[in-house]
């Protein structure tokens, strides 16, 4: 199903649990740089190799975010929400 941009946004929402979301405050400096790598559209596996470490461990990163943030969990959730919150 193709959606505009504006849909496609109040979908994402839909997905965040916004009673319990902590914010990027919780972050540690290296969720944070993996976050703005998120935004930018890099995958796991490009993150991994330009910080030199395994693509299980940006992983780990990505899971340990999408706690923090309290998001649903859902495979796109996190991608959603740094289009929608990071600036």
């Amino acid at each position: 199903m193709l959606v505009g941009p504006v849909l496609f946004l109040a979908m994402a929402k839909t997905h965040i649990n916004t009673d319990h979301q902590p914010g990027q405050d919780k972050l540690s400096k290296t969720e944070k740089e993996i976050l703005n790598s998120i935004k930018q559209g890099h995958t796991s596996e490009q993150i991994a190799v330009h910080r030199e470490c395994s693509i299980r461990t940006v992983e780990k990163h990505r899971s340990n975010i999408i706690r923090k943030l309290g998001l649903a969990g859902k495979p796109n959730t996190l991608i959603r929400w740094a289009m929608l919150e990071m600036k």
